[in-house]
């Protein structure tokens, strides 16, 4: 009996670390700790009032069912955030669409690790609670449209890995968002095994969606196209970026909001072309200084 005993709490011990492995990296430590603490705890009741052997299958079972009420809370957190079976996929549709791609992209960046663990970093970051418009919906459309014009791009694998990751870290009170996840981006990627030539050229990509000076080569003018497609977007889909911005930056009053939004959008106005491509250029250019001037009027009628 002890012997079976033995052996069942290990093989549930070894399914129990391969279930947890397949979870964010930034929850394991929570699950193995309350995990481990509560059958510890159940062990030692049931060893005082049955013995050892229905000691330790207690405690397991009781460890079992606390831990599947930790997976149920992580389930119905994510679920509530929208990243499980809404506008996030989480790990739960592991043959989701976009963890496929980028699991493809990841392999053809040349990493040696694991892409859906990193991606489950993604998930995460882009489910945080202090972005509207910022969120995985953005880098969705960024690669719809990216797939409509690879063609134009030098280093397609490295352009995509950029748009995936290029608001990876976002804070509407910090101004360095653009450094911060260029530097997650290229711990991740040189973790991964990814060669230095390609993290820097990801690295200058992201960099450049700052928008403070022109793009400097062709594959940065199309990924800053890319991201600022939106400014040339119909005026129900426009006023809903505006929306979305608006919430993000919710903290700033309405005075500074306005003042400092408009110095952004006439900076854009002010361009001899808002998109470096032609491609985008013939498409949104126009829209987008329609739309440019009208958010301008808006914000000048308010003040």
């Amino acid at each position: 009996m002890d012997i079976i005993a033995f052996i069942i709490v290990i093989s549930i011990i070894l399914l129990y670390v391969y279930f947890v492995s397949k979870y964010p990296r930034r929850r394991r430590r929570i699950y193995y700790l309350f995990s481990l603490a509560s059958a510890i705890f159940l062990c030692g009741v049931a060893t005082f009032t049955d013995g050892i052997p229905n000691g330790l299958i207690g405690g397991v079972i009781g460890g079992s069912l606390l831990f599947g009420a930790a997976l149920l809370y992580w389930y119905l957190r994510h679920r509530a955030a929208g990243v499980l079976f809404g506008r996030l996929p989480g790990r739960t549709r592991l043959k989701s669409a976009e963890l496929i791609r980028w699991s493809l992209l990841w392999k053809s960046l040349g990493a040696k690790s694991r892409g859906e663990l990193v991606y489950d970093d993604l998930v995460m970051a882009y489910a945080e609670p202090q972005r509207a418009y910022h969120t995985f919906a953005h880098i969705q459309d960024c690669l719809a449209l990216f797939d409509a014009a690879s063609m134009l791009a030098q280093h397609p694998a490295e352009l995509e890995a950029a748009l995936w990751l290029h608001d990876v870290v976002y804070d509407p009170r910090a101004a360095d968002n653009e450094e911060r996840s260029a530097d997650w981006a290229e711990n991740m990627l040189t973790n991964g095994g990814v060669s230095g030539e390609a993290v820097g050229r990801v690295r200058a990509l992201i960099l450049a969606t700052k928008h403070q000076a022109l793009p400097g080569d062709p594959d940065q003018a199309l990924l800053v196209d890319i991201d600022l497609s939106i400014l040339g977007r119909d005026a129900p889909a426009f006023a809903r970026y505006e929306q979305q911005v608006r919430r993000e930056y919710g903290h700033v009053p309405e005075a500074d909001f306005r003042a400092g939004r408009g110095a952004i959008l006439e900076a854009f106005l002010k361009r001899k072309f808002i998109y470096q491509t032609f491609l985008f250029r013939e498409r949104y250019e126009a829209q987008a200084r329609q739309n440019l001037v009208r958010s301008l009027a808006k914000l000048r009628r308010a003040q």
